[in-house]
């Protein structure tokens, strides 16, 4: 039995980390030193009109799967929190939960990696 309870204690913590993790990155996005550094980039850039527009589309195309994305991360992790409250203990679900969270965690570090690429 106390097999159990320390890995249910881990999927928790794991679960914890990983919804601190996603909080820490929505609030870094917003971060005002980050929007001042993007200003000041695209003014260096020195772009031609339609370079600015190319741009301002592809990084439209990016918040909008960003934001897409950080939803499915959010709700992963409340359904991981939901079935956790429900089983009280490591069951198949919380597994099923877990790797839905890993899955969504992982869909947005690819999207960043595509885009900054």
């Amino acid at each position: 039995m106390r097999p159990v309870i320390t890995f249910f204690v881990v999927v928790v913590l794991l679960a914890c980390a990983a919804a601190l993790g996603t909080r820490r990155l929505m609030d870094r996005h917003d971060d005002p030193s980050n929007i001042m550094l993007h200003r000041w980039l695209h003014d260096k850039l020195e772009l031609t009109s339609e370079q600015r527009a190319a741009i301002e589309e592809i990084e439209a195309d990016f918040a909008a799967e960003e934001m897409r994305l950080r939803a499915n991360l959010s709700e992963a992790n409340r359904q991981l929190a939901k079935i956790m409250r429900e089983d009280e203990a490591y069951t198949p679900r919380v597994t099923d939960a877990v790797e839905q969270v890993h899955h969504a965690m992982g869909e947005l570090q690819k999207l960043s990696m595509v885009f900054s690429a």
